[in-house]
C-alpha cells in the first residue's frame, strides 16, 4: 500500500475514541464541549499510537493542519499524515437533508487529503437525518475519482450517549460506483434497519 499501515485499526480506535470522550464530556453536553472531547481524545489516542496530533489547542498554543486533526507520524523513513479527521455536527440544522449537505462538505475535505485512515465525525438528530447523511458520504464517495487504494475511511456517529460506527476500504485506485459505508457491529447495522 502506498501510504504504508494504519496507525492503528478501525475497530480500535472508534472503541477508544468512545472511551476517552464519553470520560471527558457527558451525552446531554453541547456540540463544542463534544468537539473539544473529541480533540483531546484523538491527542490522547496519538500519543498512545506514536503520533503527533495536530489540531486547534489553545492550551498548547497549537492550531490545526487543513482538517479538525491529523495524527503525523516521523520515522528514520520519512514523516507522513497517517491519519485525518473531521469533525461536523451541524447541529443548528433540523431538517434532515440541509444537515447531510453541511457534514457532507466537510466530509469532501477529507477525500482531498492524503492519510492512509481518514476519520469522520457527526451526529444525526434523527435517524431520517441518519439516512440522509449516509447517502450523502456515499455520494461523494462514489464520484470522487481520486481514491487510492489502501484508503479506510472511517465514520463515527456519536448521537445521544450512543455510538455508532461504519467503515469504507478502498480497494482499488479511481472512481469506484459501488462504494459503501459497511457497519462496523450489530447495533450500528441496527440503528440503520429501523427504517
Amino acid at each position: 500500500m502506498i501510504f504504508g499501515s494504519y496507525p492503528i485499526e478501525a475497530p480500535q480506535l472508534v472503541k477508544r475514541l468512545n472511551e476517552h470522550a464519553t470520560r471527558i464530556v457527558k451525552p446531554h453536553e453541547g456540540t463544542e464541549a463534544w468537539t473539544i472531547a473529541i480533540k483531546r481524545a484523538l491527542q490522547e489516542i496519538a500519543v498512545e499510537c506514536r503520533c503527533k496530533c495536530l489540531c486547534t489547542d489553545k492550551s498548547m498554543k497549537q492550531s490545526e493542519f487543513m482538517l479538525d486533526a491529523v495524527w503525523w507520524q516521523e520515522d528514520q523513513t520519512g514523516a507522513a499524515a497517517v491519519l485525518a479527521a473531521e469533525c461536523e455536527w451541524a447541529s443548528w440544522e433540523r431538517k434532515a437533508e440541509r444537515r447531510a449537505n453541511v457534514v457532507g462538505h466537510d466530509f469532501e475535505k477529507l477525500l482531498q487529503f492524503k492519510a492512509p485512515m481518514k476519520l469522520m465525525i457527526f451526529e444525526p438528530n434523527t435517524l431520517e437525518t441518519r439516512l440522509a447523511i449516509h447517502r450523502r458520504f456515499e455520494e461523494y464517495l462514489r464520484r470522487f475519482r481520486q481514491h487510492v487504494a489502501g484508503e479506510l475511511y472511517v465514520f463515527v456517529d456519536f448521537s445521544y450517549g450512543s455510538c455508532f460506527s461504519y467503515v469504507c476500504e478502498i480497494n482499488r485506485d479511481g472512481r469506484n460506483e459501488e462504494l459503501s459505508l459497511t457497519p462496523m457491529n450489530t447495533e450500528s447495522r441496527d440503528i440503520l434497519n429501523a427504517a
